[in-house]
């Protein structure tokens, strides 16, 4: 008969299997269109997949990889007892999914402000907005990160909250006017 604890967390094991089965999904389709778009060879827009392509991957690599080592920094909790499951080293990790992801949505911003020049308006404050903004969302991402390590590493709680509020920030500062 299992233990009160035991019981307690029997759920987990199905959300567990669940998250991952999604990610390993998602890591196949990944994969599939990684290595699709590297054979069409439409020369008008190669180099944007070209550079789409890898921190796409990265991104979702890490979140594969994340999806199987859960852990809480902060409280240094993780789901399986390993090195593989070290705060330090999923944080680690996390840098380079975190700056990809927000490297691909700044790039696609700068793209399509490249590709659609009319969508840019002309008011020399609102173009600044348009224009800028991409890349000022990708530094508060970058930011955003060291505040998120050095928490981990301290396990001061306000630098969590600082990344959290430059990760609001970032977000706020792409939506659209």
């Amino acid at each position: 008969m299992p233990t009160v604890i035991e019981a307690t967390w029997t759920w987990a094991w199905t959300w567990w299997g669940t998250l991952v089965a999604i990610n390993a999904i998602n890591l196949i389709i990944c994969i599939f269109l990684f290595l699709h778009s590297a054979k069409d060879h439409n020369p008008v827009d190669a180099g944007y997949r070209r550079l789409m392509r890898i921190p796409g991957l990265i991104f979702i690599a890490v979140a594969f990889y994340r999806s199987i080592f859960v852990s809480s920094y902060l409280d240094q909790l993780a789901w399986f007892n390993s090195l593989l499951n070290s705060s330090l080293l999923i944080r680690t990790l996390a840098i380079f999914a975190e700056l990809s992801f927000a490297g691909l949505i700044a790039k696609s911003l700068l793209c399509m402000n490249e590709d659609v020049p009319e969508l840019i308006p002309t008011n020399k404050f609102l173009n600044f907005l348009q224009t800028k903004t991409p890349s000022i969302f990708f530094f508060c991402i970058l930011i955003a990160n060291i505040f998120a390590t050095g928490a981990t590493i301290t396990k001061i709680d306000v630098l969590f909250a600082i990344e959290e509020s430059l990760w609001g920030l970032a977000f706020l500062s792409i939506v659209p006017c």
